[in-house]
């Protein structure tokens, strides 16, 4: 169906029309309501003044890079394509625009049929690096089901919706539907092996239900079998499994008049073989109240969640062989999968894509996730022993791929717990304790200009993590990684990555422990990891690697490890 609509179109580069704005446009289609609006790619179809229709809008060129113009045009909303989502509308069975003021007026459409259309170009999506096989980040998922598929088809002649739009439609609006709050991206109800089962995920959203499931299983082993079965102190010393599902079910409050607003409730089923991984069993994964406000620019966050997705992107800072207790925010008691808090996170997106983001949570008992365990068995525990508040701020710079840059992730951010840990200095519990984190990614180059593929091409990127080292076994934490998006070729969804660690311990745990055993701990922890994501199908990858381990105990002292990691994460 054809609209008439008026766009403010934003010169880029060469002075060619790259960006669109249209109004808020409200559209019901197949008894789902869709409410999109702002900027575009280009892939919009216009009728110019000329009667032509063409990709690329009714201006030819612009007075200069960063000017504006306004044009009215006739648009086809079979074909919107949003910059950020890379998700496409079809052409509506009903439609209306808002005029200045917002209110609904009828849209009005040609009645001859479309001809010489062009495909549109479909936006680039967020391209975020591959995980560092290891058990701290046992939720590791290719992050190239943000990129989705190439171009989306044409409607056929006259406006009428094809197939392969109307299918687009419905996922637009799964994906609308799924959770909210992650800084990591979500699973999109297209990149699933089930997708929408039996009419399933379309009966949900006609109610305004969507979901998302997913499982994680992992197989660590030191294939040098060097080191004593018992006790084991490092994932893969012996033969190591871990496995986490979750589904998470979410309704749009808008449908109550709360608009922005979404209620989700999800479940967890943990399995491992080495209990340091994390407590076992099924439990609450998450019972919390999202809202959006002012179009995205505020998003509020409150109940019960793991804020280890929520901050940091830690899904690019995991250590292979030690476990998550090894990573500084954990030891800090950031609430992470398997062990969630009550907390609160409020987020601003300021202007030139900068972002701030501040919490405050339960801490997960600073005794560790087996006391937390027994405190808090169904995962809804509002209190824990000795655990008091946790505060975390964090901010950033993130834009994403695009033919005209590459994707650029800077942060930074603080940790502040107010709950009582153990001094090594003082031989005693005394209260606070904080840690630092910075970390950056950035695409140094792209495989291929078009649009859709932007994301692929090759990143380099850094972690760094540092805490009280009164108080925390692992002080600092240090990571460099080169990897890359879609670089094999006929591989466009698999990432590749070669990830340095390095990790030291603090000088008052390690004189602590010498004191207590008469032994003297390893000092440090480095590691080397080579690892491959492939996208078997939609919503099935296998991530392969392996990883060369300097002092993979601290104490005993073992010999160093070569271990081996398969990864099976599958989304339904």
């Amino acid at each position: 169906m054809w609209v008439r609509v008026t766009i403010l179109g934003r010169c880029l580069t060469d002075g060619q029309l790259a960006l669109y704005r249209i109004p808020r446009t409200k559209i019901t289609y197949s008894n789902i309501k869709y409410d999109w609006g702002g900027w575009i790619m280009v892939g919009l179809e216009s009728e110019c003044g000329n009667g032509k229709r063409k990709s690329g809008g009714c201006q030819a060129r612009c007075a200069a890079d960063g000017a504006t113009a306004r044009v009215t045009a006739w648009t086809h909303t079979g074909i919107v394509v949003c910059a950020s989502l890379a998700l496409v509308i079809g052409a509506p069975a009903r439609a209306g625009t808002d005029d200045a003021a917002g209110n609904a007026k009828a849209a009005r459409a040609p009645v001859k049929p479309v001809t010489g259309r062009k495909k549109p170009a479909q936006a680039a999506a967020p391209a975020t690096p591959p995980a560092q096989p290891g058990a701290a980040a046992p939720a590791t998922v290719s992050r190239a089901w943000s990129a989705g598929p190439g171009t989306a088809p044409a409607p056929s002649a006259g406006g009428a919706v094809s197939p392969e739009v109307a299918k687009m439609i419905k996922f637009a609006a799964f994906d609308k539907l799924s959770m909210k709050g992650w800084i990591t991206t979500v699973p999109p109800a297209a990149e699933s092996i089930f997708q929408d089962p039996n009419g399933l995920r379309t009966a949900l959203a006609e109610y305004g239900i969507g979901y998302v499931a997913y499982s994680t299983n992992t197989f660590t082993a030191n294939m040098l079998n060097n080191a004593p079965p018992k006790p084991q102190t490092y994932q893969g010393q012996i033969p190591t499994t871990y496995s986490f599902s979750e589904v998470t079910v979410s309704y749009d409050l808008g449908r109550l008049g709360l608009t922005g607003g979404q209620l989700s409730v999800g479940t967890m089923l943990t399995g491992t073989t080495w209990e340091p991984l994390g407590p076992s069993g099924a439990k609450f994964a998450n019972l919390y109240y999202f809202q959006s406000l002012m179009e995205d620019t505020v998003q509020l966050q409150a109940g019960v969640f793991y804020n280890a997705q929520n901050y940091l992107g830690l899904l690019v800072a995991a250590s292979m062989a030690t476990g998550p207790q090894a990573l500084v925010p954990y030891e800090l008691g950031l609430s992470r999968q398997g062990v969630p808090a009550p907390g609160a996170n409020f987020m601003i997106n300021l202007p030139n894509n900068f972002y701030n983001k501040a919490g405050v949570q339960r801490s997960i008992s600073p005794d560790g996730a087996d006391v937390e365990q027994q405190a808090n068995p169904i995962g809804l525990g509002l209190s824990s022993p000795d655990a008091k508040a946790l505060f975390i701020d964090e901010f950033g710079y993130k834009t994403f791929s695009s033919p005209a840059q590459g994707s650029v992730w800077v942060r930074a951010g603080g940790l502040y717990n107010t709950s009582p840990y153990f001094d090594f200095s003082a031989g005693r519990k005394t209260d606070t304790n904080w840690g630092f984190y910075a970390a950056a990614d950035v695409q140094v180059s792209q495989i291929s200009s078009a649009p859709y593929e932007a994301y692929q091409g090759y990143y380099v990127g850094g972690f760094y993590m540092t805490s009280d080292p009164n108080k925390n076994m692992y002080q600092n934490y240090y990571e460099g990684r080169v990897y890359g998006m879609g670089i094999i070729p006929g591989r466009p969804m698999d990432q590749t990555a070669l990830i340095f660690g390095y990790t030291t311990l603090s000088k008052s745990a390690l004189d602590f422990q010498a004191a207590l055993t008469g032994i003297r701990p390893f000092g440090d922890y480095a590691s080397v990891t080579v690892s491959n994501s492939f996208r078997l199908n939609p919503g099935v990858y296998l991530m392969l690697g392996t990883s060369y381990n300097v002092h993979p105990s601290a104490t005993p002292r073992l010999k160093n490890s070569l271990n081996f990691m398969a990864s099976l994460t599958t989304a339904f």
